[in-house]
């Protein structure tokens, strides 16, 4: 497994473009974006205690630092609290270190043929159980945000 350690910077314009409580638009994810160059187009989540992103072929993983964790919260509260623009005219920029690592290679994207092929699949096991009466399955439910 590879590792990478990094400086991360959140700069005034992470905190001028971040969304509150949004996992894939905080502070922490835009300046993954930013300092990786991934322009928007990657995959980046960062949930309570965990941010993940793919970059260079692989998923990359880290553990937030407890300061990184209350500086987020600290974000998400007073965005809810005070309001988005309040939240920004508040907060100043923050460096935090972080040790990575590439847990798994990214498969490539489903071509849509493919995507029909299971989806018909998921349709008729859904079917068959129905007429077997067996209950539907509900889909697992998510975190979202902080």
């Amino acid at each position: 497994m590879s590792t990478l350690t990094l400086d991360l910077c959140i700069i005034d314009q992470d905190i001028r473009h971040a969304e509150c409580g949004n996992r894939a638009r905080c502070l922490l994810a835009l300046a993954i974006d930013r300092q990786f160059e991934l322009g928007g187009k990657g995959y980046i989540r960062v949930d309570a205690n965990e941010a993940s992103f793919n970059f260079a072929g692989a998923r990359w993983r880290w553990h937030l630092p407890k300061r990184a964790v209350k500086y987020l919260r600290a974000w998400d509260e007073a965005g809810e609290q005070l309001g988005v623009d309040a939240a920004r005219e508040q907060f100043q920029p923050a460096q935090f270190e972080l040790l990575l690592a590439a847990s798994s290679p990214v498969s490539p994207q489903k071509t849509r043929a493919r995507q029909d092929q299971i989806n018909q699949a998921r349709r008729r096991r859904d079917n068959a159980a129905k007429a077997a009466g067996q209950p539907h399955r509900k889909p697992a439910l998510r975190y979202v945000g902080i």
